[in-house]
């Protein structure tokens, strides 16, 4: 039995398995790997690790295989605030980075090292929305709640590490964004009960960062969108649960 389907047992009751079956191309793929790493992503959100990111890990070649990532890119995954799909998601793009290069690089020099940055992908993406405000019953005036996001990694990087990243970026970088300039206040008649949910856009930049003597890492950076005005950038929604 594969070591695959050794983990995907897991969401199963005791004495039972899943087939590999085989696809139109001749490949074989383990069944059940994607209800296996939705069990799994949970897991990672209630903080588990080791053996759950290299169970996420080894479930990224099928999942690639049946197309999941065609129908959900992995720059969705990574947008968000989903810890565990973030994981996958850059996993994921790491996956494919294998088979992508770009021959956008830079050096920057650090203290004793040259950091070199080749990008691997880049692309903009939308969370899914977040509930950023209580529920709210009208008859009353509003105003929009106060948004903040700030750049993430997918791995802790040293200052000059990060330099090298933020060389080559070919978007406006801003650590940190917010929506202090764009509020509104919204008049809710009597019958409106709902709350303010907030969707935010992303730049999604990855690539290998390595230096002299050293072997390459895969980075992602998640760094806010901006707006001309610095303000940050996504969709507001006033969502009604009458």
């Amino acid at each position: 039995m594969s070591d695959l389907a050794n983990i995907n047992k897991k969401i199963l009751a005791d004495g039972e398995s899943l087939p590999e079956v085989m696809l139109k191309d001749g490949s074989k793929v383990q069944t059940g790997t994607v209800a296996t790493m939705l069990h799994n992503v949970t897991r990672y959100n209630d903080g588990a690790r080791g053996d759950i990111e290299k169970e996420l890990e080894l479930s990224i070649p099928t999942l690639v295989k049946v197309g999941l990532f065609d129908l959900f890119p992995a720059e969705e995954w990574i947008a968000g605030t989903n810890a565990g799909r973030r994981f996958v998601g850059t996993k994921a793009l790491e996956f494919f980075a294998r088979f992508v290069v770009s021959e956008q690089t830079t050096l920057i020099s650090g203290d004793e090292n040259r950091y070199h940055f080749k990008v691997i992908n880049y692309s903009t993406s939308r969370s899914g929305t977040e509930q950023v405000s209580p529920v709210y019953q009208g008859p009353m005036t509003v105003r929009t709640p106060f948004i903040y996001r700030n750049t993430t990694w997918s791995k802790p990087l040293t200052d000059a590490q990060k330099a090298a990243v933020i060389a080559v970026a070919t978007f406006p970088w801003q650590d940190s964004a917010d929506s202090s300039n764009a509020y509104m206040e919204v008049i809710l008649p009597s019958n409106a009960q709902g709350y303010f949910a907030f969707s935010t856009d992303w730049h999604i930049l990855s690539g290998f960062i390595s230096s002299s003597g050293t072997p390459e890492e895969f980075v992602t950076a998640i760094v806010p969108v901006c707006l001309e005005n610095g303000v940050l950038r996504g969709l507001m929604e006033f969502i009604d649960v009458v």
